[in-house]
């Protein structure tokens, strides 16, 4: 299975980006609004192609210890700089392994030079359950005498 796949079973395709110096209350304003538990993280405001990073609800939440004000901190000093590169054309299965050794929970899509969505292991999973459910109910409709629902 490809990562374009997975891609295209999601339900929320939506691509948010917050400037790196905006406060972990815009972006966490942002994520409730958009209903999103990540967003890319640029440095220029007017180019997407800025990406430095991403902060994820779960990033704002596994921090919110060590700051007296942590709405006030800048997205810059939570987000995580791992830049990582996964395309459409990938297999999942080596995307779930970078998933894996890296830690992350979101990793975003390039297509060439352009993020064109994100993935977590959640959306790997749905597709691949749906992907499975999907087989089993064509080959019992295949395997069944009377063809249907085997009645």
């Amino acid at each position: 299975m490809k990562v374009a796949k997975v891609l295209s079973d999601k339900k929320n395709k939506l691509i948010k980006f917050i400037h790196m110096d905006a406060t972990i209350r815009d972006a966490s304003k942002m994520m409730h609004d958009n209903e999103v538990s990540a967003l890319f993280v640029i440095e220029d405001n007017n180019n997407p192609k800025s990406y430095v990073g991403v902060i994820s609800e779960r990033m704002i939440m596994r921090e919110a210890w060590r700051y007296d004000n942590v709405l006030e901190q800048k997205v810059s000093q939570l987000m995580t700089r791992q830049l990582l590169v996964i395309k459409p054309e990938d297999d999942i299965r080596q995307v779930t392994d970078i998933l894996t050794m890296c830690k992350v929970r979101n990793i975003p899509i390039w297509d060439g030079d352009t993020i064109i969505g994100m993935i977590t292991p959640n959306d790997i999973i749905k597709t691949m359950h749906d992907d499975k459910q999907s087989k089993l109910y064509h080959m019992s409709d295949m395997i069944s005498p009377y063809g249907g629902d085997g009645h």
